[in-house]
């Protein structure tokens, strides 16, 4: 993996995930975002998931309206591959729970209760070393455009926001399914590595 020097400054406007449709909720830290065309937050309340149970949003369930399913079930549900990572903090043996939305074509995998998460959905955009460096021009946290196993990814730092409370974040696009990970506990440099693993060839 490379990470390109880092230059950027924090900027005074509010933190924002490229992704634009998830809000997570990580040891009391909302992410703002939208999802489902409305914005949402850590007092959302409980929603019915079709065919699941009531659930409400947080870093254990990180989809509005998601539903909990076997991993085995999760690409047949959303229409793509589901990969799983394979590293020390995230592997199958501390999978907590795989979330879907089948509307939005939405997947989430939680490891060790909410330590780490990673969501998915098809790629809204063309070119996404460029979306990533439109990400980083805004400064609103501090970023960079590294690699994951030679593919172009959104690299955040944590506490590098105007607020100094958000989470590491890494995105990066996959066979055109945009991958995001990230962690209130764990380093840039680690997520690193658990997307590495997640695009190596099968």
């Amino acid at each position: 993996m490379h990470l390109p020097s880092r230059a950027s400054r924090v900027g005074p406007a509010t933190f924002w995930i490229a992704s634009n449709w998830i809000v997570v909720t990580v040891a009391g830290l909302t992410i703002a975002g939208m999802a489902g065309g409305s914005p949402t937050g850590s007092s959302t309340k409980a929603t019915k998931a079709s065919g699941g149970t009531l659930v409400g949003l947080s870093a254990s369930n990180p989809l509005v309206g998601g539903q909990q399913v076997p991993l085995a079930n999760a690409p047949g549900i959303v229409g793509f591959n589901v990969p799983v990572p394979s590293t020390s903090i995230a592997s199958q043996a501390n999978l907590t729970a795989t979330w879907v939305v089948a509307s939005r074509q939405q997947a989430a995998l939680v490891f060790d209760q909410g330590s780490l998460t990673i969501t998915m959905d098809p790629a809204a955009y063309q070119d996404p070393k460029r979306e990533y460096q439109a990400f980083v021009a805004e400064d609103n946290a501090q970023s960079c455009v590294g690699q994951v196993e030679g593919l172009p990814a959104l690299v955040i730092s944590p506490d590098t926001d105007c607020g100094q409370s958000n989470p590491a974040w890494v995105e990066f696009d996959l066979n055109r399914i945009d991958i995001n990970v990230y962690s209130a506990g764990y380093s840039d440099d680690q997520l690193l590595d658990v997307a590495d693993s997640m695009a190596q060839p099968t």
